[in-house]
């Protein structure tokens, strides 16, 4: 008998009509079920009869974008195959997208979700694109950071303190090159004496606008520009006003909040996702088709990626997401793994950065990682706080208490991440236990590196001030706290924040710190009866603004105070501010009645 063959076989391995009419006896089309039209009525119907039979809108919304890229209805069914294997044998997945996300990767691209498990592919080298984009994100960052500091730096070092003292240091540079008895210049027309400018209507805006012609060398002109390169050579007249006015009006802790804001804004670079990045331009399309395209020929494969990418279907939680397909319990997942790779490596890692098993992975390091750089991180800092006696609890806490800008940061963000809780609380007891120089360098740091905002140096004086509170007496602190909460104006904000109310604690906190203030908010401090301790315990200067804060505070009219300010004070009704007044007479003569300006004859006789 005849053998007779059946072929299966694509239109496109033939290059012309007559090749296959050539080769083959008879020839039967078979019409495609799927192609990239009807894809997504197929894999939707296929998701509920397999199993979803109530789709969400977020899944729906993910066939509906990637079903444009599936023509083949064999690859349909094994995505679906698989994706309901998955779900059904595994727990722990981020989310159904993400995981719907993995697999379409795992069904387009193999091989590189293959290499994922080694560190190495497709998602590898967009971790690695994803870093560079967002070192160049922080470098524009620190480059406005050194920015603002300089700015600062400039105004505190500013050498003049008012502007008209500044124009007479110009006057005197003008004066010297008209140095000789005979010499005048032609100003607005007339001819005058170098040293008759000076009464001239608006001379200096005149000086700055005119050109200066000397007598009797009239033809040669002095420029403003001239007179302000002699006068100071690095920095404009402009320049001076403007910090002139910048440190009359507090502008350089304007700056340092801004400097805050860019901090914390280049902590969230770190976390910023692949999704992210792609939204802000950060990380361009184009760098991630290029990249795609090192890995496969095909265009609509590039445009797959980016759809999987810029809707978060697949991204950075690929490392956790892998990590469960293998996963044995008690055991690092693949994601741990890269992470003590990284503390291993030295790396630059993010301190938000989810730990799926903590405690494995710190009995998987050594002593001596407990004290680098990478070890920063939060779930790490969690896990070691259930059990802070440990020798390696200890080596973090040593650690991360040193004087070190990366420290304060970190300690930062760990009190601002919201998955901590109130674990703060419990790390800064054992910071404070192996450095209880901890709070004292920090301000230390802060004032003389002026970047450092006063609320990021609050933050932790509320931690402060509850542990010294814990400890019963037994700690004193330092001149330097005292004199800086003296001049914290948010002291009732940070006591309320940190759970400190009751009479009892606010008495303590003025007596344990010897508080005296120099500014107050005071209705903060009606608010939560803080103000009546500081009266009753005198915790507060004798300062002409802030005794008038306290009388409107606490009701007391006060009209006419600036007139006569004794007998507003004496006729306040509260005992407790008159006695204060009466038994530091010499004090409120010097640095409040002396000062008044309109103050009328209202002492008593001497």
């Amino acid at each position: 008998k005849p053998i007779r063959f059946i072929y299966a076989l694509r239109e496109e391995l033939f290059k012309d009509e007559k090749s296959k009419v050539k080769f083959l006896d008879f020839v039967i089309p078979i019409i495609p079920r799927i192609n990239a039209s009807n894809s997504r009525t197929e894999l939707l119907d296929f998701m509920k009869n397999w199993g979803d039979k109530k789709l969400d809108n977020g899944l729906k919304r993910f066939v509906k974008e990637i079903s444009p890229y599936i023509s083949d209805m064999r690859l349909l069914k094994n995505i679906c195959n698989e994706y309901f294997t998955y779900k059904s044998q595994i727990a722990g997945f981020t989310s159904e997208e993400e995981l719907l996300g993995l697999i379409v990767f795992k069904n387009f691209f193999p091989e590189s979700f293959a290499l994922m498990h080694d560190g190495k592919g497709m998602m590898w080298d967009l971790m690695q694109a994803k870093k560079k984009a967002q070192n160049n994100l922080i470098d524009q960052i620190d480059g406005e950071i050194q920015a603002r500091s300089a700015e600062i730096k400039a105004i505190e070092n500013e050498k003049f303190t008012d502007v008209k003292q500044l124009q007479y240091i110009y006057y005197t540079t003008l004066m010297k090159e008209f140095s000789g008895h005979n010499d005048r210049f032609l100003f607005n027309n007339q001819w005058w004496s170098a040293s008759d400018i000076i009464h001239i209507d608006n001379w200096f805006e005149n000086l700055k606008a005119n050109h200066l012609y000397r007598s009797p060398y009239g033809n040669r002109p002095i420029e403003w520009s001239e007179i302000e390169k002699k006068t100071d050579p690095t920095c404009s007249y402009d320049e001076h006003v403007k910090r002139i006015g910048s440190r009359a009006n507090g502008q350089t802790e304007k700056i340092k909040c801004e400097i805050q804001k860019l901090r914390d804004r280049r902590l969230s670079v770190k976390r910023k996702t692949i999704k992210d990045l792609l939204a802000e331009n950060a990380l361009t399309e184009d760098e991630v088709v290029s990249l795609v395209n090192k890995y496969s020929e095909d265009r609509q494969d590039a445009e797959l990626m980016l759809i999987l990418l810029k809707n978060g279907y697949l991204n950075e939680k690929y490392q956790y997401n892998i990590s469960i397909f293998h996963e044995v319990e008690g055991v690092n997942s693949f994601s741990d793994y890269l992470f003590e790779l990284g503390v291993i490596r030295g790396e630059d890692m993010d301190w938000d950065k989810r730990i799926k098993n903590p405690r494995a992975l710190i009995e998987t390091l050594d002593l001596h990682y407990f004290t680098t750089d990478a070890i920063r991180n939060y779930d790490i800092c969690s896990e070691l706080l259930m059990n802070p006696q440990s020798d390696k609890a200890k080596e973090f806490w040593s650690f991360i208490s040193q004087k070190d800008e990366k420290n304060y940061e970190f300690l930062d963000g760990y009190l601002s991440c919201s998955r901590n809780g109130e674990k703060h609380v419990k790390l800064f007891d054992y910071i404070m236990g192996v450095n209880e120089k901890f709070i004292d360098e920090l301000i230390e740091t802060s004032s003389k590196d002026s970047v450092w905002p006063r609320s990021f140096v609050e933050r932790q004086l509320g931690l402060y001030i509850a542990w010294v509170l814990r400890q019963n007496h037994l700690v004193q602190p330092s001149s330097d706290v005292t004199e800086y909460l003296n001049e914290t104006i948010a002291i009732p904000e940070i006591l309320e924040k940190n759970g400190i109310k009751n009479e009892d604690e606010l008495v303590r906190v003025v007596r344990d710190f010897r508080l005296k203030f120099k500014v107050l908010d005071c209705r903060a401090a009606s608010a939560i009866g803080f103000l009546d301790v500081i009266i009753a315990n005198r915790a507060y200067a004798v300062d002409g603004k802030l005794m008038r804060d306290i009388l409107m505070t606490k009701g007391i009219p006060v009209d006419g105070m600036e007139a006569k300010n004794y007998s507003v004070i004496c006729n306040c009704g509260i005992e407790a501010i008159i006695d204060y007044i009466d038994s530091q007479f010499t004090d409120y003569l010097d640095n409040l009645y002396l000062k008044l300006e309109s103050k009328q004859a209202d002492l008593p006789e001497l």
